[in-house]
Order: structure tokens, then C-alpha cells, then sequence
């Protein structure tokens, strides 16, 4: 008894289809990090709305925002998202306060004890970036990638 296999030449050749293979997984990638950051943006943004200060309480009762930390919304508009580096191995993404830093951010984010009060950090940026690691996963999982 006799075998024959008969190959099938591609169109193009196994070095070039798997270079096209991987341009296509990081180009999936890309925009799955773009997702990503911009959802943990606006996790930041809902983290920072919703921490409750007494100040923002008693804002609030008097008719003003509240009882989050938005006030002028200075902080709250800062908050932003966007691809920082691209090149074809690698990409960095990014979210938070990129353009615009105020000190109080800093107290806000982390609590403080300036001014004579204390009062508990919001952890906006720590809360979003465990809620942004997750979804990464998750959307990788579904593309049937691991991390």
C-alpha cells in the first residue's frame, strides 16, 4: 500500500503569514488596552463622585454638589485616558490625572491630615486600577489569551 500527501503551497510564506498573525493579535490588543483605560477612567470618575466627606455632605444639605468630592470639578475634569506609547511590540496605556496635577488631588486620593482635619483617601485611582486589571483579564480570556 502507497501514501501520497500532496502539500499545499500557501500563498504566502510561513514566516510572512505568522509576522501578519501577530500584527493582527497586537492590533486586538491595542484596542482592547484603549477599551480598558477609558473604562477605568470613568471608574475613577465614579469612585471620586461617589466618596462621601463631610464636607461634601454638608455641601450638599446646603444645596450645592455633593456628598462626593466634586465641588468646582476641577479634579473630576482632569481625569483622563490615553495610549501614551505605540510601537509594534509593545503598548502603554494610561489613566488618571495625566495633564493636570493640583496637590489637593493628592490629599483627596490618599486622606490627609492637612488643614486640622482628617479624612479617609477616596482611593479612586487604587480602585479603579484593581476594577481595570480585572476587565483586562477577562477580555483577554475571552479572545482566548492569558496573562
Amino acid at each position: 500500500m502507497t501514501v501520497r500527501f500532496k502539500m499545499h503551497k500557501p500563498d504566502q510564506d510561513l514566516g510572512a503569514w505568522a509576522e501578519a498573525q501577530g500584527r493582527r493579535i497586537k492590533e486586538e490588543l491595542d484596542k482592547i488596552l484603549e477599551d480598558v483605560i477609558a473604562e477605568a477612567a470613568e471608574d475613577m470618575i465614579r469612585i471620586l463622585e461617589a466618596a462621601w466627606t463631610q464636607t461634601g455632605a454638608d455641601r450638599a444639605e446646603a444645596g450645592g454638589n455633593g456628598p462626593g468630592r466634586v465641588d468646582s470639578g476641577t479634579m473630576r475634569d482632569a481625569i483622563r485616558s490615553r495610549i501614551l506609547t505605540k510601537t509594534k511590540d509593545r503598548t502603554v496605556g494610561a489613566w488618571g490625572w495625566l495633564d493636570e496635577f493640583l496637590e489637593y488631588f493628592l490629599f483627596q486620593e490618599a486622606g490627609s491630615e492637612k488643614y486640622d482635619v482628617q479624612f479617609e483617601g477616596m482611593s479612586a485611582l487604587q480602585g479603579s486600577f484593581v476594577q481595570a486589571r480585572e476587565n483586562f483579564r477577562t477580555r483577554l480570556r475571552e479572545i482566548g489569551r492569558e496573562v
